[in-house]
């Protein structure tokens, strides 16, 4: 139904940034074993979400078409899932590899 492809595209366009977020968090600070809220380790995610913000934004405005914004915003929200672990991946192992 309708009703529910709109409750996908909600959950889609909010997941990323909270649920990710909160893993970066938990994550980095296990293996970071220093204060993950410092904005050098915050800085890289930046850019990220924001960018994430404006495409969905972006598919919001320009589709028309329920099911193609549902499906938009989930391939959407999957690259950038993937791009933040690439991210997390590279800041968690340069910054082991400089303190450690």
């Amino acid at each position: 139904s309708s009703a529910c492809r709109v409750c996908v595209v909600i959950k889609v366009l909010l997941s990323y940034p909270l649920i990710f977020f909160t893993a970066r968090l938990a994550v980095g600070r296990a293996l970071l074993r220093d204060d993950i809220t410092k904005i050098q380790h915050a800085a890289p995610f930046h850019a990220c979400t924001v960018a994430y913000f404006a495409a969905t934004w972006l598919l919001s405005a320009s589709m028309t078409n329920i099911n193609t914004l549902a499906d938009m915003t989930a391939a959407v929200s999957g690259t950038f899932q993937a791009a933040s672990h690439h991210v997390t991946s590279h800041h968690i192992t340069s910054h082991l590899t400089t303190h450690h």
